[in-house]
């Protein structure tokens, strides 16, 4: 009997941004028209992607993704489709210490032969549906919905953006749970905003300005604190707050903080997204078997509905 591990799949929402003309009868002089942004998915912005990712094979380059604050790499291993979704997998790895290795079971010590130019691999999936871009993103903290765009970002952008769109997101799609959540403080005391230099912000003219400050200052992470003044009021406030700056570039967390029974309890957007968790196969060595994932997940969404860009 093959050994199986559980994982956890994170629903996302992957979002092209183009421009458009309307008409509005009874607004304007006839023939005259209105520029208006407009969200919007089309997976064949895909092809030229992938078309990237297999250049970039056939000549032995990775296309990476450096965090050199946290001596992190992100390389591209897997990028490929079918006639429903797009899959992929990142491979990371940490590096820059080496330790000693302990046997778990006769906690025996010896020295570790890798150099501290080298890490240990690890393994992140994602698939894409193509009738909407529902973005399935395998749970891992080196690699959340921040880190994943800033990698698109840097290595799609341009093939992106040379077509009909001038920009893209990556949205959480957020469990009901994490509202009712809210709803169930007796009060807010304050909510945290993370925000980060690495993803240039193009929507919002505050994060603007703090990115802009950090840069001043070489900084890569700003943490702001926004303390409620009247405690109740802002219970009623705070899920209009969220929805601001929730997945807007640059914001990589968001905590709300109240209380709840005389407890100080806080909530962590990024823990409460929607999700499945599918028992998988794994090999000998404990890794998950990358295509039974891409199976396990695709059979997890196939009751999952449209979703629905107004």
């Amino acid at each position: 009997m093959s050994k199986t591990k559980q994982t956890t799949m994170l629903f996302f929402q992957f979002d092209l941004y183009k421009t458009t003309e309307i008409a509005r009868p009874g607004v304007f002089k006839s023939g005259e028209t209105e520029t208006v942004q407009k969200t919007t998915w089309n997976s064949s912005v895909f092809a030229p992607l992938l078309q990237k990712f297999n250049q970039s094979n056939e000549s032995n380059s990775y296309l990476t993704l450096e965090d050199k604050t946290n001596n992190l790499t992100i390389l591209l291993e897997d990028f490929k489709d079918d006639e429903e979704f797009i899959y992929g997998k990142f491979i990371l790895f940490e590096y820059g210490r080496v330790a000693p290795l302990r046997n778990a079971a006769t906690f025996t010590r010896r020295e570790n032969p890798k150099t501290i130019q080298e890490g240990e691999e690890d393994y992140v999936h994602f698939l894409i549906r193509k009738k909407d871009g529902l973005l399935l993103l395998q749970y891992n903290q080196k690699l959340g919905r921040s880190k994943l765009l800033s990698f698109f970002t840097e290595n799609f952008k341009t093939e992106i953006e040379n077509q009909e769109y001038f920009g893209f997101n990556i949205c959480s799609l957020i469990a009901l749970d994490f509202f009712k959540e809210i709803n169930s403080l007796d009060s807010i005391k304050g909510t945290k905003i993370e925000v980060s230099s690495k993803v240039a912000s193009d929507e919002n003219e505050f994060i603007q300005s703090m990115q802009e400050e950090m840069e001043s200052i070489e900084s890569n992470m700003l943490q702001l604190y926004f303390k409620a003044r009247y405690k109740n009021k802002s219970l009623r406030d705070v899920v209009p707050f969220v929805n601001k700056y929730k997945d807007k570039k640059g914001v990589t967390s968001i905590r709300v903080v109240g209380e709840q029974n005389g407890i100080e309890k806080t909530l962590n957007m990024n823990n409460s997204a929607e999700k499945i968790k599918p028992r998988v196969d794994i090999d000998k060595n404990g890794n998950i078997l990358s295509e039974k994932l891409y199976t396990a997940s695709t059979d997890g969404i196939k009751n999952r509905e449209l979703l629905n860009r107004k």
